[in-house]
């Protein structure tokens, strides 16, 4: 794990970016990504000199609307989780800059995801493909 962690995480260089990684995590993922396995990876990335925040669910916080189980993915919704992702952004105490791209898209499962970052805010939608 700690190799591949080290390849990716100097593939840039620390402080090139202000690259902020926030990891939420269900303590309950034993088979997908095992929550030691989550903890050593942004072990490393701390090493190397990046910003995360890594966040761990359990039972007890399931709320039926951001977490709804303990599985792997714990049924989040990635809007929700951007909303909530960029609130943190905003209350650190570091000036946060967005990134360069104005506009991301990607494709997941049979979701298109798509951010824009022309605002002040990150607005964020889901569409579903055909």
């Amino acid at each position: 794990m700690r190799s591949a962690v080290n390849r990716q995480a100097t593939a840039f260089k620390p402080g090139a970016y202000q690259t902020f990684c926030l990891m939420v995590h269900s303590a309950e993922d034993r088979n997908i990504a095992p929550l030691a396995a989550k903890i050593e990876m942004a072990q490393t990335m701390l090493e190397l000199g990046w910003s995360v925040e890594m966040l761990v669910y359990d039972a007890s916080d399931i709320d039926g609307n951001y977490i709804k189980n303990t599985d792997h993915g714990m049924g989040l919704s990635m809007l929700t989780f951007f909303e909530r992702g960029s609130g943190m952004l905003r209350s650190m105490a570091r000036p946060f800059k967005y990134a360069a791209a104005e506009h991301v898209i990607y494709h997941a499962g049979k979701y298109r995801y798509e951010f824009d970052y022309r605002h002040d805010d990150i607005r964020a939608r889901r569409c579903l493909l055909d």
